[in-house]
């Protein structure tokens, strides 16, 4: 996973830059120098509400499934607790059933 991470941040930035000069949006032909396309308005408006998009459903599943963790850690505690309960418990009664022989009167 870190390899392909250092891959995304090593090679996305430029592949995005290429695509965003490589589209018709500019003009580097001309001799006043590079022109702008009047539509380039079109690229910031597919572009911001889809990332925003992209990274709300990221948000929302990544809390679902913290949340769901968090239930199966929070079920996996108190078996636990319960667990260590019942055994306290087994080991009481073993020991005081051990114990009330040390109370007894030696008969002579």
């Amino acid at each position: 996973m870190k390899t392909i991470s250092l891959l995304g941040a090593i090679f996305l930035p430029g592949a995005y830059m290429a695509s965003v000069f490589s589209m018709t949006f500019f003009n580097f032909q001309t001799s006043d120098g590079p022109v702008l396309s009047p539509k380039f308005w079109v690229y910031w408006v597919i572009t911001v509400p889809l990332t925003i998009g992209i990274v709300a459903f990221w948000y929302v599943y990544e809390k679902r499934r913290e949340a769901i963790y968090d239930k199966e850690d929070a079920d996996l505690e108190k078996g636990s607790d319960d667990m260590e309960k019942d055994i306290m418990a087994t080991m009481r009664k073993r020991t005081m059933s051990k114990a009330s022989t040390w109370n007894a009167k030696k008969s002579e």
